[in-house]
């Protein structure tokens, strides 16, 4: 399975989420994600609980999410990544680390922003990683391996919603 999602979580931020738009389409000019096709930018800040500023690629994508009230950049993978659930959730923390990492060194962002060490994990194939038991005890097990020093826990499942993991 690949569709995973990783979210790290933001402290603060002390800028207007809009200047994510040029932000991600600098990016697309000087292909600065590697192994990455990136398509365009889209802006879906004004739908409540929402994606906000997206960079869409063709292997994944990446947002300024809102999703639960709490905002964090994500990325959702969408090709496949890694030969296991283990690898393909380290390389992803590797791709979203690398990205936190570009918007921190950014001129007009990276100083108006303070990320956190909390990460969400979700999956995104209801079909393959329904939330239920069996799948909570699988991707908490693949998690604990991935995140071995941190705390997982998972919240409390809404009907219908994606099966997620807070790491800290």
């Amino acid at each position: 399975m690949h569709k995973f999602g990783l979210k790290r979580k933001i402290k603060s931020i002390n800028t207007d989420i809009e200047s994510f738009v040029p932000l991600f389409h600098n990016w697309i000019q000087e292909d600065k994600i590697p192994n990455h096709t990136m398509v365009d930018v889209a802006n879906y800040k004004h739908i409540p609980d929402g994606p906000g500023i997206m960079l869409i690629a063709h292997e994944g994508h990446f947002s300024l999410d809102f999703e639960d009230d709490e905002l964090g950049l994500l990325y959702v993978r969408k090709t496949p990544l890694g030969e296991s659930n283990s690898e393909t959730i380290l390389a992803i923390q590797q791709i979203l680390d690398f990205a936190v990492k570009l918007i921190q060194i950014d001129s007009k962002v990276g100083e108006k922003i303070e990320f956190s060490d909390k990460y969400q994990l979700f999956s995104n194939d209801r079909f393959e990683l329904p939330n239920d038991v069996e799948s909570k005890k699988k991707l908490l097990q693949v998690a604990s391996g991935v995140f071995n020093d941190a705390i997982l826990s998972v919240p409390p499942p809404l009907k219908g919603a994606r099966l997620k993991i807070n790491i800290q």
